[in-house]
């Protein structure tokens, strides 16, 4: 009888065991379906609370967009107590615009100038506008605060109009050529007219002659042979 009695009470022991378990246990330790929220927040301790407060376990990662987003993505049913990833919003670097082809004006003045950053500026001859932008350092690279880079200006071609010498005496051609440095060669060839007349000049009068070209300009002035 003891042992009959023994196994009723092992087996009601059992019985309520497996009660608790189903009953109690599970209750307390039971998943709820939630819904991931949309991310509205751009403070994170804020958007870990509320996911949190849900029940859900929150692991934070950096990620590859600009804002706030979780992997299972927001709407989706879920237990509590599932792990949701938390990726953060990727830094944007500011980087450096091109201007190359640009005039320099105020606008492009005032971007690097917003930007911390010094420029080194110098110019250069060419048939481009004056001011254009020939060339910029760090194009497309991380802007860095305080730093100065060079950018290099179009200068206009200084220009001098050829004078007309044809028919003057070659003294008074030559003093007007030497006060606008320009080089010359003195070609005499035989002619009818009064000894030391210019006739011909290689380049004709008006036409532009960049200032600092040494190009040797040809001036053909006449030799009397008549006797």
């Amino acid at each position: 009888m003891k042992i009959l009695k023994t196994l009723w009470i092992i087996n009601i022991i059992f019985i309520l065991f497996i009660c608790f378990y189903l009953f109690i246990y599970s209750y307390i330790n039971r998943k709820n379906i939630v819904i991931i929220p949309e991310i509205k927040s751009n403070n994170e301790e804020e958007i870990i609370k509320e996911l949190n407060n849900l029940g859900l376990i929150v692991e934070t990662k950096d990620g590859e967009l600009d804002y706030y987003y979780t992997i299972p993505n927001s709407g989706i049913n879920v237990y509590s107590n599932t792990k949701v990833i938390l990726y953060r919003p990727i830094i944007k670097k500011d980087i450096y615009l091109s201007f190359v082809g640009q005039i320099y004006d105020g606008n492009i003045k005032k971007y690097f100038n917003n930007q911390n950053v010094y420029l080194d500026i110098s110019y250069m001859e060419s048939n481009r506008p004056k001011n254009t932008i020939i060339s910029q350092e760090k194009i497309g690279e991380e802007i860095v605060k305080n730093e100065t880079i060079k950018i290099v200006l179009a200068k206009e071609y200084e220009y001098i109009k050829m004078p007309n010498i044809v028919g003057y005496d070659i003294n008074d051609a030559i003093k007007i050529l030497n006060n606008l440095n320009l080089e010359y060669r003195i070609v005499y060839f035989e002619s009818i007219f009064d000894e030391d007349i210019v006739l011909y000049q290689e380049i004709e009068s008006g036409s532009l002659i960049h200032k600092n070209n040494k190009s040797v300009i040809d001036i053909y002035v006449s030799k009397n042979t008549i006797n």
